[in-house]
């Protein structure tokens, strides 16, 4: 599994990070500490503590299959 190239976050003061996905329009809010560790690892998301935040990054597509080359989806000819 991959992180999307297609996000952008924007921190707050609170220690959290409002995720968006440019490609479906999903939003998440996560503790700024979770996405720095899954920015360095995504692996991370493989523990059990992390299962529930896992899915729902799947479900919003912020997480992806490793073989999904997200340029060819969103670059088709014309």
């Amino acid at each position: 599994m991959k992180l999307t190239q297609f996000y952008l976050k924007s921190e707050n003061k609170n220690n959290e990070v409002v995720l968006y996905n440019t490609m479906n329009e999903a939003v998440l809010i996560l503790n700024n500490d979770i996405v720095k560790l899954i920015e360095k690892d995504v692996n991370i998301l493989n523990k059990d503590k992390f299962f529930k935040i896992k899915n729902i990054l799947i479900e919003n597509e912020f997480l992806i299959d490793d073989n999904i080359d997200e340029e060819k989806t969103i670059w088709r000819p014309c």
